[in-house]
């Protein structure tokens, strides 16, 4: 028999096969195993089943090991952002209530070293890559390009260029000498001076840089101190162990030292407003008699107007050079430590006599390298290869002059005479040697 539907008006249950409803809404709701707000149909590989809602903040996510594939579960917020120097770490829990996530400002900019020379790449005042300074006991002596090394009683020190592991990289080797017996602080510092330091004042600044320790490390619990100096003074003025006007330690920290070279950093609070001057200085404290290898070493140092360490700037041996030479330069070759008569070769500056005989002056104007400002006692002459020291020497004559040279200075020149030698002749070739330091005092 068959039963024409189109002439029926009976309600089918769901048992029939129907919905037991007459409306779309009220046979979907008949259908649905859902009892409860927010509850939702999910697939349990058999049957579509009921998922009972979550607590509130609660999120869905997929989890094989339940019935149905999926789960609430309570969400994990961002509740803390840190910043190092290549890494953004981010961590988060359970958020109950509302609140705000502190971020540092200004972020750090690679680029913005305030040291020169913080790899250790320039030793103008040394052989070259072949420096080995000595510094004597009770002195304070520039080493590398830019650092100094104050020195106490009984602490004759020498300050090596040693090369890195990596091709380019180097150290300075900061070595009490074998038996010595002082056993007072030794600052190795890089003073900044105040047209260096623009935008520091009222900011917050890093200091980062890699360490390690000789064999024979004197030091209590292998311990380098470690100072950012800052000053509110005018002038080349040198701010070892704190010497500057309105000095204070914005950054002042000890690090342990091990045969193993590694990374520190260390940042400061906000410096004053009126900050012109800043110095970065790693300060030794020597225990007993110096054995074999009494050093540290230091390399990749940068300071930077930032709330934390970015990646060391590296720059070429050229770069660096030109910065050094505003503070520090020589005519005689680099790979020359200046001295008087290392015989001629050795990047002397050649000139032809101007006047005959030994009566009168002959002179040199000589343009430098890089503009520089100069100071009254910084320029010292040497003899290129005569005896006496600072003396010009006549080259064609294989003589050298008679008498002291004369000097006169400008930012971006210097001139040098030298007294005639007997018998010379005009156009003889006369050859002279300086270094100019623009030093911190």
């Amino acid at each position: 028999m068959t039963i024409n539907i189109a002439n029926t008006s009976t309600t089918l249950t769901i048992a029939q096969g129907g919905t037991n409803a007459t409306t779309a809404a009220a046979a979907f709701n008949n259908l649905s195993p859902l009892t409860t707000k927010g509850d939702i149909v999910v697939r349990d590989g058999t049957n579509n089943i009921r998922l009972a809602v979550g607590t509130n903040g609660q999120s869905l996510t997929a989890d094989s090991a339940q019935s149905a594939g999926v789960k609430w579960a309570t969400n994990s917020l961002v509740t803390s952002v840190a910043v190092s120097s290549s890494t953004l770490t981010v961590t988060g829990s359970a958020v109950t209530s509302s609140g705000t996530i502190a971020v540092d400002l200004p972020a750090s900019i690679t680029g913005n070293n305030l040291a020169i020379n913080g790899d250790m790449q320039v030793w103008q005042r040394g052989a070259g890559g072949a420096a080995a300074i000595a510094v004597a006991a009770s002195t304070t002596a520039y080493t590398a390009d830019m650092w100094q090394l104050a020195t106490g009683t009984n602490q004759a020190f020498t300050v090596t260029q040693t090369a890195g592991a990596t091709s380019g990289s180097w150290l300075a080797k900061v070595q009490r000498n074998n038996g010595q017996t002082g056993t007072g602080n030794v600052a190795f510092c890089q003073s900044i001076v105040f047209d260096a330091c623009t935008g520091a004042a009222g900011n917050v600044v890093t200091l980062s840089f890699k360490a390690k320790c000789g064999a024979n490390y004197s030091p209590t619990s292998s311990l380098l101190s470690v100072t950012v100096y800052s000053g509110t003074g005018t002038g080349f003025t040198s701010g070892i162990n704190g010497a500057y006007t309105g000095s204070a330690s914005p950054i002042s920290t000890s690090v342990t030292l091990s045969t193993t070279l590694t990374s520190f950093t260390a940042s400061s609070s906000t410096l004053g407003s009126t900050v012109t001057q800043l110095a970065i200085q790693f300060t030794m404290a020597p225990t007993g008699t110096a054995g074999a290898d009494d050093s540290f070493f230091i390399t990749d140092v940068q300071l930077e107007i930032a709330p934390q360490a970015t990646s060391f700037q590296r720059k070429s041996f050229a770069q660096q050079l030109k910065s050094c030479q505003f503070y520090y330069q020589k005519t005689f070759l680099y790979s020359v430590a200046p001295v008087d008569n290392p015989g001629l070769g050795n990047g002397e500056l050649y000139t032809p006599a101007t006047v005959a005989g030994a009566t009168a002056s002959n002179g040199i104007v000589y343009q430098l390298q890089r503009m520089m400002v100069p100071s009254t006692t910084g320029l010292t002459t040497y003899n290129p290869a005569g005896a006496t020291a600072g003396r010009a020497y006549n080259v064609t004559r294989s003589a050298q002059a008679g008498g002291a040279p004369t000097t006169l200075l400008t930012n971006n020149s210097v001139r040098l005479g030298g007294s005639g030698v007997a018998g010379a002749a005009i156009g003889d070739s006369m050859a002279y040697q300086y270094i100019l330091e623009r030093g911190l005092v």
